[in-house]
């Protein structure tokens, strides 16, 4: 008797069975691994960032000062830094009645910060703010005395919190939010300015 090589239609079927069989467990698997890398690169980004973050803002802290520039309001400062609860649309300018409500703690951070240019000394300033779920910041300048905020500029999305002044220096305190699952507080960096 000769038989022939090959496979029936009933070993197909059977294979075809085994194999898609063998593919249901495996895509779900592959999904939530794949769901899994999502969620741990996002954090890793967010942890990333949020460093980067406080990182600047410390250097920003640690460097302001008075310059030699006159603007009003600026004897309510302390070494060039306030802190301020700013409730809605930034104001165009900050005049002398805005600086004097510094307070203790408050979702707006102002820097005057002395920079050096061709053996001249010349001040930045920077206005940080949390609104929303958003961190913000404004490049200011100092026109005929006042204090003109510019355009506003996101420094961080997903994220809210507050600046406090403690004995330390400046403490932020930030929480970090995209999913529900994923909610991270950042607090007790204490960011300490220049004594003088």
């Amino acid at each position: 008797m000769n038989r022939k090589s090959g496979m029936t239609s009933i070993e197909i079927t059977i294979s075809l069975a085994l194999i898609l069989l063998f593919l249901s467990m495996i895509f779900p698997i592959l999904r939530m691994t794949l769901k899994l890398e999502g969620s741990f690169l996002f954090q890793e980004r967010i942890e990333r960032n949020s460093s980067r973050l406080v990182e600047m803002l410390t250097k920003e802290i640690e460097s302001s000062s008075f310059g030699e520039e006159e603007y009003r309001g600026r004897e309510k400062l302390i070494n060039g830094k306030g802190i301020y609860q700013l409730v809605g649309v930034k104001p165009s300018s900050l005049n002398e009645s805005f600086f004097s409500d510094r307070r203790e703690e408050g979702n707006m951070l102002f820097l005057e910060i002395p920079c050096v240019k061709n053996g001249k000394i010349y001040s930045k300033y920077y206005m940080y703010r949390f609104v929303g779920d958003t961190f913000l910041v404004s490049q200011c300048t100092n026109e005929f005395k006042n204090i003109y905020t510019n355009e506003e500029f996101i420094l961080f999305d997903y994220v809210s919190g507050y600046f406090k002044q403690d004995k330390k220096g400046i403490k932020i305190v930030m929480k970090v939010k995209k999913e529900k699952n994923y909610i991270r507080e950042l607090k007790d960096y204490a960011l300490k300015g220049r004594k003088w």
